[in-house]
């Protein structure tokens, strides 16, 4: 399956890279970009899919603005929870060769979270369920460095991949307000909580490959 994800990926850029060929002498006639990226191998973008808007300085330098958000809602043991992502930032492409480009970004991620951490405890005779519930945000600055491809045809339509993105968290915070507990030890479920906020920043500076982007440049 592997072999032919990665034969179809190499057709379809040996291909739009023939259609777009002239790709940087269209970056000429362009100044406003604005672009979609629905779908990739990076947790932070796919998570909050989002929308693209830039500008070209040069015809090899575009500085542009991105911005997602997403509410997920779930039900857990009756209750609602929910988690709300945010994800804007900046960022720039400095293109090298026809389609190929450079890229650094920097990004603020968000999340504002129900958390729940449960304990069973069984005995010979019985089994006892405890609760603890908390309301968690979390904030990383992360700045991102990646390769890529944009091919821009004549009537205005881009393709674009960052085939390889690498990230840092540059700072993160966290906090969260407990709201229930039914039995747990409050140091253990501060412990868990304060573990669910590192971990909500560690996802927001995870790496990705294979991001794609969909637009029009004008």
């Amino acid at each position: 399956m592997r072999k032919w994800t990665l034969a179809f990926f190499i057709l379809m850029v040996a291909s739009t890279s023939a259609w777009a060929a002239d790709s940087a002498s269209n970056r000429k006639d362009t100044l406003l970009w604005i672009g979609y990226q629905p779908v990739g191998v990076h947790v932070p973008t796919v998570a909050a899919p989002p929308l693209h808007m830039g500008i070209s300085l040069t015809d090899n330098f575009v500085f542009g603005v991105d911005s997602g958000e997403q509410t997920y809602t779930d039900t857990v043991e009756g209750s609602d929870v929910s988690l709300t992502y945010s994800n804007q930032g900046a960022w720039a492409r400095w293109f090298v060769g026809n389609s190929f480009y450079l890229k650094a970004g920097y990004h603020q991620r968000t999340w504002d979270a129900t958390g729940t951490y449960t304990e069973v405890w069984t005995s010979t005779y019985s089994t006892a369920t405890y609760t603890a519930k908390a309301n968690i945000k979390a904030e990383a600055q992360v700045a991102s460095f990646g390769i890529g491809n944009i091919w821009l045809f004549d009537a205005g339509f881009y393709i674009g991949a960052d085939w390889f993105v690498a990230e840092s968290v540059l700072s993160g915070k966290h906090s969260y307000t407990i709201t229930s507990n039914t039995g747990i030890d409050t140091a253990t479920a501060q412990e868990e909580f304060d573990l669910m906020g590192q971990t909500m920043n560690q996802i927001s500076g995870l790496g990705g490959a294979a991001i794609f982007t969909l637009g029009w440049a004008f």
